[in-house]
């Protein structure tokens, strides 16, 4: 009896895998890239803010924590949809037997989901109220212009600034792992005409002719 044809994945729950992935690992890439620019060209004009017009610190700094600030929620809101999206789309598809769950790229996915999840929790639960807390503590002494103290909590909240760096950098190249997997799971993820290459599939379907049996007995 021929092999049953290889059930082919669920093109749609892929796609919007490739597009959550895609789209998170743009949003990292431009967010870290702007803030580069933003700081770079603040340091350069060295500005002056009138409402810290009492403080010593460097200024440039002051307004580019409140433009970076910004880009990092955005970013987090694109991370946060496209775990939910892409995540939602990848249990869907293994419920549905797509990609096989015995596949070791199917397991590969399913750890980068969770290291990006396990990321995520960390900095939410973590990190990110660490970093505000010494931000607004920051801000709060430079007003007033307590210089010493601002520059004390500017250095708290630079080394949890090279945490958060880190932790941007590992978001980053989970989330390229994740599309390059995900990608690599069909040949035409876009089309819906992609085979699970992890189930063997029968090369003929045709049968033994009936005078190469012999005679029957």
């Amino acid at each position: 009896m021929p092999d049953a044809p290889t059930k082919p994945p669920p093109y749609r729950l892929e796609a919007i895998q490739v597009a959550a992935w895609a789209t998170w690992s743009g949003a990292l890439l431009v967010t870290g890239l702007t803030a580069y620019f933003v700081f770079t060209l603040l340091k350069r004009l060295d500005p002056s803010l009138p409402e810290f017009s009492a403080y010593g610190g460097e200024h440039w700094k002051l307004l580019g924590g409140y433009v970076a600030e910004r880009l990092f929620i955005g970013a987090d809101v694109v991370g946060f949809l496209a775990i939910c999206l892409g995540g939602g789309a990848f249990a869907l598809a293994s419920w549905k037997g797509s990609p096989h769950p015995r596949s070791w790229i199917a397991a590969i996915r399913a750890l980068l989901i969770m290291a990006m999840m396990g990321i995520m929790v960390f900095r939410f639960a973590s990190l990110d109220p660490a970093m505000q807390t010494d931000l607004s503590a920051y801000r709060q002494a430079a007003a007033p212009a307590d210089t010493e103290n601002a520059l004390s909590m500017q250095a708290e909240y630079d080394k949890h600034h090279d945490t958060a760096s880190k932790v941007m950098l590992a978001s980053l190249l989970v989330s390229l792992g994740a599309l390059v997997f995900t990608l690599a799971t069909t040949r035409r993820v876009m089309t819906g005409g992609a085979v699970d290459s992890t189930k063997p599939i029968s090369t003929s379907t045709l049968q033994e002719p009936e005078l190469a049996r012999g005679p029957r007995r």
